[in-house]
């Protein structure tokens, strides 16, 4: 379902003519997932989250933009001793020992629609300082993709920064366990996995999430109960309550009866404790 939206949507872009179709096409997919839990009355016992990677824009193309081409500023050949680039609006280099300043000084107001950084990078990247993460990062404005040495050709994309409205997902939610008819904040989607693993009762691996951002979206378990049960709850309470204090005293009572009987006989048993006996004499 996704391979197909994806690729319509890069090939001819978000807008393209066709989106209705493709979205009746996913809309039939749901379907056929919720329409057997319902008949088979697993709507109480299923929780279902619908959700994507990301979002899609249209990526500006000649003649309407002059397209940021790499090549007219950096000699690869001379500077770039590796490079990650996907083409879209996203890209890393590492360099040749001791051309940092060069590329930086090629790169300099190069493009108005590039953004170059050395190391520091933004922090809502949520870049960490790994070796695998290389020392320049690119990006380009929303819309404008980077070409390296292959021109890119696509229509529509993804990977900008996600601040924009068309690069963000959508979540929704269904089960008893999540509130009805309720909106929530918006909040990034790896936040989805500690959610995940508390319906499903499993104890998360080490992650850097929180299920403090989602927990606002479930229903708290007495907020299910009728109120008429909870009263039947709070009644029951106090009774076990009670009879607990009650076997409570039983128990010390006895227990003092069995501590006095038991001093009582050890008095008569121990020393001149026997019972004194008329002698006769002949």
């Amino acid at each position: 379902m996704e391979s197909q939206k994806a690729k319509y949507g890069h090939q001819f872009g978000p807008k393209m003519e066709n989106r209705r179709v493709i979205i009746q096409q996913i809309d039939r997919t749901i379907g056929y997932l919720v329409e057997p839990t319902e008949r088979h009355s697993l709507t109480k016992h299923l929780s279902v989250i619908i959700t994507s990677d990301h979002g899609m824009t249209r990526v500006k193309k000649k003649p309407n933009v002059t397209e940021t081409i790499l090549t007219n500023y950096v000699r690869f050949r001379d500077l770039v001793k590796f490079n990650i680039m996907d083409y879209k609006g996203f890209g890393m280099l590492l360099l040749k020992l001791g051309q940092e300043k060069a590329l930086c000084q090629a790169l300099k107001n190069a493009d108005p629609h590039l953004n170059v950084y050395k190391e520091e990078f933004p922090k809502c990247f949520h870049f960490a300082k790994h070796k695998q993460v290389l020392s320049i990062l690119m990006y380009a404005n929303s819309g404008y993709n980077i070409n390296g040495i292959i021109i890119y050709f696509n229509k529509g994309d993804h990977g900008f920064d996600n601040v924009h409205m068309d690069t963000k997902t959508i979540v929704r939610a269904f089960s008893p366990d999540f509130k009805k008819n309720h909106l929530a904040e918006p909040f990034d989607s790896i936040h989805i996995y500690p959610l995940m693993c508390k319906l499903l009762e499993i104890t998360p691996e080490p992650h850097t999430d929180s299920l403090a951002v989602t927990q606002e979206m479930l229903v708290d378990s007495y907020d299910q109960q009728p109120e008429a049960e909870m009263q039947r709850s709070s009644a029951l309470l106090k009774t076990v309550i009670g009879l607990g204090i009650v076997i409570g005293v039983l128990a010390i009572l006895f227990v003092a009866s069995v501590t006095y009987t038991a001093i009582h006989r050890k008095k008569e048993v121990s020393g001149f404790g026997f019972p004194m006996v008329n002698r006769c004499t002949l």
